[in-house]
C-alpha cells in the first residue's frame, strides 16, 4: 500500500509541475507573411501628428517590420500593399510584441508567467506635464479567457497602473495569434486607446 501511495504522490506532483510550467509563454517568433486585421479606437484631442486614427487596419510583418495599411472593410485580410503604408510599433495601439522606446511602460517581459508577483517599471514620460516627468508602476498578469470577432481564447491578461493613478492600461496576449487580442487604456489627460483584432493568419 505504501508503494502505492507513493507513487500517487508522484504523480500528483508531476501534474502540478506540469501545470505550473504551462502557465507561461515564450517571446512570439513573428515570420514573413504573417497578418492580422485589427479595429482600434482612439479618444479624445488629438495633440500629435503621427498618432493612429481611429479605423480598421490590415497589417502585415513583411521585411521584420509591421506595416499598416488602411482597411477597406472588417472582412478578409488583405495582404497587399496600400499605396502609403505605415510601419513600426506605437504604444497607443498595443497589439504586437516589440520595441516600444524608452518613453514607454516594458509592456512585456517574457517567459510571461501567471502568479509572478507585479512587475514594477519606471521611465520617463515627455509628454506628461509641461516638461515631462518620471513615471513608475506595477504590471499584474492573470490567466484568463478573453473573446473578439477573432475567436475565443485562453490569454494573459496584464493589468498596468502607474503611481497617482494616471495611467491604466489592460492588455490580453494571446499566443496563438502572436498579439495583444484586446486592449483598452486610459490616460491622466483623459484620451482613450482601444483595441481588438478581427483576424489573423499567423504561422507557427
Amino acid at each position: 500500500m505504501k508503494g502505492k501511495s507513493v507513487f500517487w504522490w508522484a504523480v500528483l506532483l508531476v501534474c502540478l509541475f506540469v501545470g505550473v510550467a504551462s502557465a507561461q509563454v515564450d517571446a512570439p517568433q513573428y515570420k514573413e507573411g504573417d497578418a492580422w486585421k485589427i479595429k482600434y479606437k482612439r479618444g479624445g484631442a488629438i495633440s500629435k501628428s503621427n498618432v493612429l486614427l481611429s479605423g480598421i487596419y490590415d497589417v502585415v510583418y513583411r521585411n521584420g517590420e509591421f506595416v499598416w495599411c488602411p482597411s477597406q472593410d472588417d472582412k478578409s485580410i488583405d495582404n497587399k500593399l496600400c499605396a502609403d503604408p505605415w510601419t513600426g510599433l506605437l504604444a497607443e495601439a498595443l497589439f504586437f510584441v516589440g520595441d516600444y522606446g524608452k518613453d514607454n511602460p516594458p509592456f512585456f517581459s517574457f517567459p510571461i508567467k501567471v502568479g509572478d508577483k507585479p512587475r514594477g517599471y519606471e521611465y520617463f514620460n515627455p509628454n506628461a506635464g509641461r516638461s515631462g516627468m518620471n513615471s513608475n508602476g506595477t504590471i499584474a498578469v492573470t490567466d484568463v479567457s478573453t473573446k473578439t470577432k477573432a475567436g475565443e481564447y485562453n490569454a494573459y491578461k496584464h493589468s498596468l497602473s502607474e503611481s497617482g493613478g494616471r495611467t491604466i492600461r489592460t492588455y490580453y496576449y494571446v499566443s496563438e495569434c502572436k498579439c495583444v487580442l484586446e486592449f483598452s487604456a486610459e490616460l491622466g489627460s483623459g484620451t482613450t486607446y482601444s483595441g481588438e483584432v478581427l483576424d489573423f493568419k499567423v504561422a507557427k
